[in-house]
């Protein structure tokens, strides 16, 4: 077995032994014995430690540590799941004609566009849509005035 074989196997060893370690979400690659560390771990902590355990392994010259940390949002939504209940939010403003307002959701943020009678129909649907779980925001660009008509399909 070559060094840098030899330099993999023993930080992967170390990596497995500590427990607390998500290991398998981190990869490691050994070239003339510059150790890379990658992947992702969910504490900023598991980061350095994977760090310090390599610094431990004999015949290491040189660390890069490229692990990312993604911390997991609690209550984290897709812009699919906000969109579906922004729809739902807007059929159940009774008082409203959902049907003239179409909420585009880009991560997180939910623009509402179309066309109400009233600023007040405006200022209910934008709070509809801010109580919603993982909304970030909220760009009100509905405009009011009487419906335009529609252009019909021949």
């Amino acid at each position: 077995m070559d060094v840098d074989n030899q330099i993999r196997s023993e930080v992967q060893a170390a990596l497995e032994m500590l427990g607390c370690l998500h290991h398998s979400h981190i990869g490691v690659i050994v070239n003339d014995g510059i150790v890379t560390l990658l992947g992702e771990v969910t504490e900023f902590s598991d980061r350095w430690t994977a760090e310090a355990l390599v610094k431990h392994v004999g015949g290491v010259r040189a660390i890069a540590n490229d692990i990312h940390v993604r911390i997991p949002i609690v209550g984290a939504r897709n812009d699919s799941e906000i969109a579906e209940d922004a729809a739902n939010a807007l059929r159940s403003c009774g008082a409203m004609p959902h049907a003239h307002i179409q909420p585009v959701v880009s991560d997180g943020w939910v623009s509402l566009r179309g066309r109400l009678a009233s600023h007040s129909e405006k200022h209910t649907a934008e709070r509809a849509i801010r109580r919603l779980p993982g909304v970030k925001g909220v760009i009100n660009d509905i405009q009011i005035g009487p419906e335009l008509p529609r252009a019909s399909v021949a």
